[in-house]
């Protein structure tokens, strides 16, 4: 245990000349922060060692645990982005949905400097509203035509809600959509699909249990599922840190 010191830092003069200040160095001994830390981990060492998880998430959050960063999957351009968000087979039933996602989206790039020259919506829906053919649009044509040089291409392709719905019984909802990344510009056909560049786009699947909503309504669930989304897609595209649950 670290002692702490009560007493007076100066001597009293004595005989042999004027007082002499004891310099206190810092680095000598732990700081406050650093024994109120130590003093937890080693009571709560006992308790925490045999809950793996928790145990590191309480590491991390006391700074004693490094942070360790995911890589960016992909990293886009900082010229003109189109973010493309369809329901071909209308499984939300909603166009809220994928506007919602688009607009949150585009914000949460632009927040974390991955890309602040979102292309409009309106820009999309004007196109979409004049072009009887939109739906038959090829996607690399869609973005040239509104200024694109890149396309974030969202697709929804799964969506449930409500405990009688979800495949499984102890979900609330369900969300299952792929991404993928367009040039625009490609010479080439095989150079059109940027990421992935196979032929499958990249999955995501986002899930709310019965505990987990408890008390919310399908308003506020539906919010919760987009707002999932809305991070994991993201996060694809910067670098991260993970924090434990």
């Amino acid at each position: 245990m670290y002692a702490c010191r009560t007493g007076p830092t100066t001597r009293k003069p004595g005989p042999a000349g004027p007082a002499r200040s004891i310099r206190h160095d810092p680095l000598a001994e732990p700081s406050l922060r650093q024994r109120v830390v130590l003093c937890a981990v080693l009571g709560l060492l006992p308790v925490l060692s045999g809950c793996g998880q928790q145990f590191g998430a309480f590491l991390y959050w006391t700074g004693l645990y490094p942070k360790p960063t995911v890589k960016a999957e992909f990293t886009l351009t900082k010229g003109p982005l189109l973010i493309l968000v369809e329901d071909d087979y209308n499984v939300t039933q909603s166009r809220g949905i994928r506007d919602e996602i688009a607009a949150r989206l585009a914000q949460e790039l632009i927040i974390h400097k991955v890309n602040n020259r979102i292309i409009p919506l309106e820009r999309l829906e004007r196109v979409r509203q004049q072009d009887p053919d939109y739906a038959k649009i090829p996607a690399d044509k869609l973005g040239r035509r509104v200024g694109a040089e890149q396309i974030l291409w969202i697709k929804i392709i799964d969506y449930a809600m409500g405990d009688d719905q979800a495949e499984d019984p102890a979900e609330a909802a369900n969300m299952v959509l792929t991404v993928r990344v367009i040039n625009c510009h490609a010479e080439q056909r095989d150079d059109v699909r940027l990421w992935p560049t196979g032929r499958e786009p990249h999955r995501l699947e986002m899930s709310k249990t019965l505990g987990a909503v408890q008390g919310m309504g399908e308003e506020r669930i539906e919010l919760e599922l987009i707002m999932d989304s809305v991070d994991q897609i993201a996060k694809l595209f910067y670098d991260h840190k993970v924090v434990p649950e």
